[in-house]
């Protein structure tokens, strides 16, 4: 499971939040697999802005389950950065 961020003009199945579109796949895999499968919609996985952008993501997946989204230490292991290079920051 992934999510998915593209522009703002969504294609069927695509969700619009906050001038985005966001697409929740069911597909599992890896980090990269969901990424790589984000990248071939026009799209990357999601990198969260705010706390009112992470309530809305929330509600995409069910209590239990997992999506994976646009945060990797693949640089430096353990060294946390969204894959816009930003550092995490907590709200």
């Amino acid at each position: 499971m992934s999510l998915c961020l593209t522009g703002n003009i969504c294609p069927a199945g695509w969700t619009f939040f906050n001038c985005a579109c966001y697409l929740h796949s069911n597909d599992s895999g890896s980090w990269q697999k969901a990424r790589n499968d984000c990248r071939k919609s026009g799209a990357d996985l999601v990198v969260i802005g705010s706390n009112e952008e992470q309530t809305f993501i929330s509600g995409f997946t069910k209590e239990g389950t997992m999506a994976w989204i646009g945060l990797t230490d693949e640089v430096k292991e353990g060294s946390w950065k969204w894959i816009d290079g930003n550092s995490v920051t907590h709200q």
